[in-house]
């Protein structure tokens, strides 16, 4: 049995080595059971089936920036690259399933990634009508408040018997990452190690009802900068329920309380957070209504990195959507929250505010393919019994066919009332419209497209009037015996502001993608170019610059 000791201990005494411990036996195990996939089963018995796939885009491109203001650009002048390399399976060996997959990506543009080389995704799963276990990637959602975060790392599950009080069982620990290289790479990629553990019990009693509780802890070392906010030794506990008493009525609640120590910049001087949180959901859904009632309170010092919670609000949410007739459906919402639960805050608290209706219509002015969306909502903020903002929001959308041309058509209006101490009054429009078309033409398909767009803002404080324009046309030409498929856009874009600079910019795109025959003894095999231009004028001439980029590459799965 050396050779397990080997797998779980063995480890460097270097500074270094400690830090990454943990994940150095992470490898040697996802080795261990990579080979007892590959080598066990399909060894001792004849494999069902198994599938393996690899997958490679790469991409060669030129950028070239010119102009005295080219320090605006983001794009890496020169020639650089771009591989990302794919490698998956799956198989089955009697009730025995298994998949894997590991991507990684490689480059020379720092606008891509930070990293030359990456491994970007790894994951492994195996298991049994029973028990599933993962490693690498994982996503195991709790519930709200307490894990709703991917990990790195490992989760192992227990997928319960027979007897509806038989458990189902979810047991997890790993890195809140948010890449693999945060765990061992340099400062350029290196985040604060924060390690979550936790577990899941979740029972069926009936088909109407299920209930789950879990447990999550976090313990954060090394933090990274001084002005993070970090964990140590922190727990979170919560129930959860599901429950169908009736057909077309759902219940759903959650109750959660947490110990957590909690700190800047160093875990050794926290201090100790203890809260609530609780949620009530029902949704009832019959024909031709549909409602959703909903509560939510969370204490200030309900704290957990790892799930989804905003501190300090209470919240009630309401929503009916009603079938007037199969083409009418009206809409209604209301949104209330608040904060300051505890009056810890030196100013009253403030009360929010989101009342919105809206109808659809289908099929208006008896037209086959017309469709028509109408919304109004109020952003209302009160504190202390005062009005503090009140907004009137409106947004029309129309999208229909005329012959063999589709429009899709939006229109919006904002009024922004701030009624405190500085009032002030601002009024936004917003609108565009999209034409497309598509038709043969002998051997092609013609795709032709017209986008017309604007913006316009005024703001009473600074008595300013703002603009802005947007038209350009679309082409694309697809040739379905050759398997080519083409676009082409050109356009321009207009800033007018009356404090600071105008600008406008000249852009234009191309791509083609083609699916040649001599890849044909691919799963895919696909070559393909692509280029853009932008061309940005500004009043200062100081800052105009102009973009060009070339792209070929080719994309293969085997």
């Amino acid at each position: 049995m050396r050779w397990i000791r080997t797998i779980f201990l063995r480890a460097g005494d270097s500074a270094s080595d400690r830090r990454v411990k943990p994940f150095k036996r992470f490898f040697r195990l996802s080795a261990w059971m990579a080979a007892l996939l590959f080598f066990g089963p399909a060894g001792a018995y004849a494999q069902d089936f198994f599938e393996f796939h690899l997958s490679n885009d790469f991409s060669v491109y030129n950028n070239n920036v010119s102009g005295p203001g080219s320090a605006n650009s983001i794009l890496t002048e020169g020639t650089s690259y771009l591989e990302v390399l794919g490698v998956t399976g799956k198989g089955q060996t009697n009730e025995f399933t298994y998949d894997f997959y590991v991507g990684g990506q490689m480059t020379d543009d720092p606008t891509h990634d930070i990293r030359r080389y990456s491994l970007v995704n790894f994951s492994l799963n195996a298991g049994t009508p029973q028990h599933a276990l993962s490693l690498g990637d994982t996503f195991q959602a709790f519930s709200q408040y307490t894990l709703t975060t991917a990990l790195k790392g490992g989760a192992y599950k227990y997928l319960g018997g027979s007897s509806p009080w038989l458990p189902k069982i979810i047991a997890v620990y790993g890195l809140a990452a948010p890449r693999w290289d945060s765990i061992w790479g340099n400062r350029e990629t290196k985040t604060t190690e924060r390690r979550v553990y936790g577990t899941r019990i979740a029972f069926e009693p009936s088909a109407a009802m299920a209930l789950g509780f879990n447990w999550v802890g976090l313990h954060d070392t090394e933090p990274i900068e001084d002005f993070e906010r970090v964990y140590d030794d922190s727990r979170i506990y919560s129930m959860d329920i599901h429950y169908r008493p009736i057909p077309g009525l759902a219940l759903y609640g959650e109750a959660a309380f947490n110990d957590v120590r909690a700190g800047i910049g160093d875990t050794s001087a926290t201090e100790r957070l203890k809260g609530h949180a609780v949620k009530i959901r029902a949704v009832g859904d019959e024909d031709p209504s549909r409602v959703i009632i909903e509560y939510e309170r969370i204490d200030p010092e309900f704290d957990n990195p790892v799930g989804s919670a905003t501190p300090d609000r209470e919240k009630v949410k309401f929503g009916w959507r009603y079938k007037a007739t199969r083409d009418v459906h009206l809409h209604t919402n209301m949104l209330w929250y608040r904060d300051n639960l505890d009056h810890q805050k030196v100013d009253p608290r403030i009360d929010y505010y989101r009342p919105e209706i809206g109808v659809s219509l289908a099929r208006p002015f008896d037209r086959r393919y017309a469709y028509s969306r109408l919304t109004y909502n109020k952003k209302i903020a009160r504190q202390d019994g005062d009005s503090i903002r009140n907004d009137d929001l409106i947004n029309l959308n129309y999208r229909d066919r005329f012959g063999i041309i589709d429009t899709d058509t939006n229109l919006g209006y904002s009024l922004y009332r701030n009624e405190s101490a500085a009032e002030q009054e601002n009024n936004e429009i917003l609108y565009n419209t999209v034409l497309r078309s598509r038709f043969s033409a002998g051997s092609l398909v013609i795709k032709p497209a017209v986008y017309l767009g604007g913006w316009n803002f005024k703001d009473e404080l600074s008595d300013s009037d703002d603009r802005f324009y947007e038209y350009s046309l679309g082409l694309g030409v697809d040739v379905p015996q050759a398997r080519i498929t083409s676009n082409i856009k050109v356009g321009v874009n207009q800033l007018n502001k009356e404090i600071g600079d105008d600008s406008s910019k000249v852009f234009g795109s191309m791509s083609i993608f083609w699916r040649a025959g001599f890849l044909d003894f691919l799963d895919r095999g696909m070559l393909f170019v692509q280029g853009f231009i932008n061309d940005f004028d500004f009043d200062t001439d100081s800052r105009d610059f102009r973009e060009d980029s070339i792209m070929a590459g080719i994309s293969i799965s085997i």
